[in-house]
């Protein structure tokens, strides 16, 4: 659990440096998920840091995670950060195909 805290951040990091254009930066985790609020945590300090604007999204089903992404897209997030969870490792194709469809660089586990 503390390693994917950690990682939020650093994620973002390495998110921002390949994408130096985007001011407007997404995450999404799973609010079943215990760490999820340390996670937003963590990403809103580093995202503060690189004086990024920053939105949280939350998402547990696949329903959950088509909205979310749709939000993303219609907010026009230059980046998007997921938490790690396994929901999001069990749905992995469908965010890798709502990421292409929504033209937004992304970053997971």
């Amino acid at each position: 659990m503390n390693l994917s805290v950690d990682l939020t951040a650093k994620r973002l990091d390495l998110l921002h440096e390949l994408v130096q254009t985007a001011s407007v930066i997404a995450l999404l985790v799973n609010p079943t998920n215990q760490a999820s609020e340390l996670m937003a945590r963590a990403f809103e300090d580093a995202a503060g840091s690189l004086g990024l604007s920053r939105h949280l999204f939350r998402a547990a089903t696949p329903s959950e995670i088509d909205a979310a992404f749709a939000a993303v897209g219609k907010l026009r997030a230059g980046a998007l950060v997921l938490g790690g969870d396994p929901v999001f490792t069990n749905q992995r194709a469908r965010i890798v195909a709502l990421a292409a469809r929504y033209a937004v660089p992304a970053s997971y586990e």
